[in-house]
């Protein structure tokens, strides 16, 4: 059934081939959003409620949930995979473990980086022992050394590489996260109590839900608009997220975009 969400009907086979082809479809098919969190739903790291959610009612979540859903599919299908904690860098000073989760995957002699839920991210696992450059979305990302473990580099056309997010290959538990995703659901120093966003991958570009504003950006270009009602934030999650709120609360649309 998880499958079946992502619109997947390639091979199973535990190559990195498949593993692609799989982080690909997650991507395009599941959104990443914090809605719940503006609309007083609790988010628990349970697989059987991220599963429910997720699968059965389609819709998205943020890191832990998105991570955790990928991490038990890959391992239903044989993959050797496991969850690593990551620092976030971009824009802040200071680290948190468990801020972020990732998931490492050892396969064919390698060990690679998978992470699908960080809003714009890489599409492709990247290795850690043989590092190389992939492209999407006009930003460039390479796995390289940071203090004493690794970090996920990102780059913009014609600036520096910069540190996204810091991490070790020791391998975590799910419930070691369970603190930072309460920290993010619930404090005023968290980003995600302050603003809401959706956004999703598609193969040509990306569409984005911030606040109230849409951002739709297509083979490079890119369109805006302000969402004008309560009708038509429903219809923009149901037709650009495949996401069905039956009501939107009604401080929602008195939210700027940042």
């Amino acid at each position: 059934q998880c499958l079946a969400r992502i619109a997947y009907a390639g091979s199973r086979e535990v190559n990195l081939a498949t593993l692609q082809h799989l982080q690909e479809a997650f991507l395009y098919t599941v959104p990443f959003e914090n809605l719940d969190i503006h609309l007083g739903q609790v988010i628990t790291l349970d697989i059987d409620r991220i599963y429910n959610k997720i699968v059965r009612h389609y819709r998205g979540g943020f890191c832990y949930e998105c991570n955790m859903l990928f991490h038990d599919l890959l391992r239903q299908l044989g993959f050797d995979v496991h969850y690593l904690s990551a620092s976030m860098l971009a824009g802040k000073s200071g680290r948190r473990d468990f801020e972020h989760m990732v998931l490492l995957i050892s396969l064919e002699q390698e060990e690679y980086l998978v992470d699908v839920g960080n809003g714009r991210s890489c599409r492709q696992p990247l290795a850690l022992r043989h590092p190389v450059t992939a492209v999407n979305e006009g930003l460039s990302y390479r796995i390289g050394e940071y203090e004493a473990g690794q970090a996920l580099y990102v780059q913009e056309d014609g600036a520096d590489w910069l540190p996204h997010y810091a991490f070790s290959t020791e391998i975590r538990q799910f419930e070691q996260f369970a603190d930072m995703c309460h920290f993010y659901q619930t404090s005023a120093e968290s980003h995600f109590t302050h603003n809401r966003v959706v956004t999703i991958a598609s193969p040509d570009g990306r569409i984005s839900l911030n606040g109230v504003e849409l951002h739709i950006n297509e083979a490079g270009r890119t369109r805006k608009s302000l969402i004008q009602s309560d009708d038509e934030y429903r219809a923009v999650l149901k037709e650009c997220f495949g996401i069905r709120l039956a009501a939107i609360p009604g401080d929602w649309l008195d939210l700027q975009p940042d």
